[in-house]
């Protein structure tokens, strides 16, 4: 980093003054000192958003120090307002001799004026983050492992509109301290996100607005959840992996029972699937869900048949049952006019190209 100092230092004096945005991909150490370059050179800057490179990790780079220094690089930039930091977790976790290195017991983040915090996935481990000092924060993704009791009373004294949970498994404990914060800030949106294959969850009866989902099984649990706690779900999104199952004719079936059962008490508006689809599934949902905002399909994980045996899945719909078995579909243009004329409105795949940006920003909690 030594030999680009002053380079970088050079770019930063004659543009700093522009600059509203700063998106990177390195080791926590450097980022460190690219904070410390933008806070005495960038007056303007808004947005920091960090990608941690595992493949740059350096010697010196001892996790809980260098974060440490990094969360203080953070609060000396005055009108910084969002963090996206993606990746940090992979790293803390790969760190060599993370188990025998001695640990801090928190991590705190003090900057005043920042308003939106994305630490998803910040580390699997139980290392808990503090908020006491973010008094005007509004949007906040975070992971359940960084919360505890002390952390989410930090967040009672927050402006919180969205807050975004990554979860596996949530205990009473947590679960009642969240319905506290629901009701210490009113109107507060309710997101939830699950890793793909999500064991046994337990939802916390507050109002969830949305949901994201890996995929797999964690969708047919998610589901179960909301019609059994008749939450009013508005958003379901499940990127999933895209990779083939030789079981998808009974996966999609089980789905397609949970959407028939929670139909009355969903109000879903936004539906994104990542993994492949059968056409019988994706005309069901379209014929079931009308009146979608959004329903994101990837291109290459349309399956070209459909299930013989929908017909088992309890109360499905005899319309479109019968519209299933009389509608042949053999190609993306067929597919897209035909959930068109069921929508009511033009419906378009996303490429697979496109697809990870796509998931990035649709199902992107802030």
């Amino acid at each position: 980093m030594a030999k680009y100092d002053s380079y970088f230092e050079a770019c930063m004096k004659m543009y700093g003054n522009h600059v509203r945005t700063v998106r990177m991909s390195t080791a926590p150490a450097v980022a460190v000192q690219l904070l410390q370059l933008c806070a005495q050179n960038c007056p303007a800057i808004e947005e920091v958003c960090i990608a941690f490179d595992v493949s740059l990790r350096r010697r010196y780079d001892y996790m809980a120090a260098v974060v440490h220094k990094f969360f203080r690089a953070i609060a000396r930039i005055s009108t910084l307002r969002r963090v996206r930091m993606p990746g940090l977790a992979e790293w803390v976790e790969s760190y060599p001799n993370a188990q025998s290195a001695p640990r801090r017991e928190s991590f705190e983040l003090r900057c005043a004026n920042i308003t939106a915090i994305d630490l998803r996935r910040f580390t699997c481990k139980r290392v808990p983050l503090r908020f006491s000092g973010c008094p005007n924060l509004r949007r906040l993704a975070v992971s359940y492992h960084n919360m505890d009791e002390e952390g989410l009373r930090d967040l009672y004294k927050c402006s919180l509109e969205k807050i975004s949970v990554e979860v596996d498994v949530i205990d009473e404990l947590m679960a009642t301290a969240w319905r506290y914060l629901k009701h210490a800030h009113h109107g507060l949106h309710w997101h939830m996100m699950f890793p793909r294959d999500a064991g046994a969850f337990w939802f916390p009866d507050v109002a969830v607005n949305s949901v994201t989902c890996e995929g797999g099984i964690g969708v047919m649990h998610v589901l179960f959840m909301v019609n059994r706690k008749q939450i009013p779900l508005e958003q379901l999104v499940c990127p999933g992996s895209g990779r083939k199952n030789p079981k998808l004719e009974g996966l999609q079936r089980n789905m397609l029972r949970v959407l028939c059962a929670v139909r009355p008490c969903v109000r879903l508006r936004c539906l994104l699937y990542g993994d492949d689809i059968l056409v019988s599934t994706l005309l069901a949902i379209a014929d079931m869900y009308r009146d979608l905002d959004k329903l994101y399909i990837r291109r290459g994980a349309v399956v070209f048949r459909n299930d013989p045996d929908i017909s088992e899945v309890p109360g499905f719909p005899a319309a479109i049952l019968n519209m299933i078995r009389t509608t042949e579909i053999t190609s993306m243009d067929d597919l897209e006019h035909r959930v068109s004329r069921l929508m009511g409105r033009r419906w378009v795949t996303v490429p697979d190209g496109c697809w990870e940006e796509t998931v990035r920003v649709v199902g992107d909690p802030l």
